[in-house]
């Protein structure tokens, strides 16, 4: 469920999956299907290799990552944006969250001065 297809590395069983960095991602595999539409915002690859996703309609989200024992749940009616940001970028609000555990987490781990 969690790995890639020969048909589409990004798609998995119902799930979408990290797989090697693309800024966008669609339903079809961009290497053997041409004039596919912009796909889905990913300005940065995700941080997690393990992560999988379930998109649905607006931007609504379930982003799973086994490796963290964390699952995000975004919900939204409209896609809220900067001003200076015209579209969702499905790699922000993972990026952050894991960015923020991988600093608690080095901090943690440090001695007492």
């Amino acid at each position: 469920m969690m790995t890639g297809t020969l048909q589409n590395p990004y798609f998995g069983l119902g799930t979408f999956v990290a797989g090697p960095y693309t800024p966008r991602r669609g339903y079809a595999n961009p290497a053997t299907v041409r004039n596919l539409p912009p796909g889905v915002l990913h300005s940065e690859p995700y941080l997690a290799r393990d992560l999988a996703l379930f998109d649905g309609n607006s931007n609504q989200v379930v982003y799973i990552v086994p490796s963290e024992s964390l699952v995000i749940l975004r919900l939204a009616r409209a896609t809220p944006r900067p001003k200076d940001m015209p579209e969702w970028d499905n790699s922000v609000l993972p990026n952050v969250l894991l960015r923020g555990l991988s600093q608690r987490a080095q901090h943690a781990v440090q001695p007492a001065g």
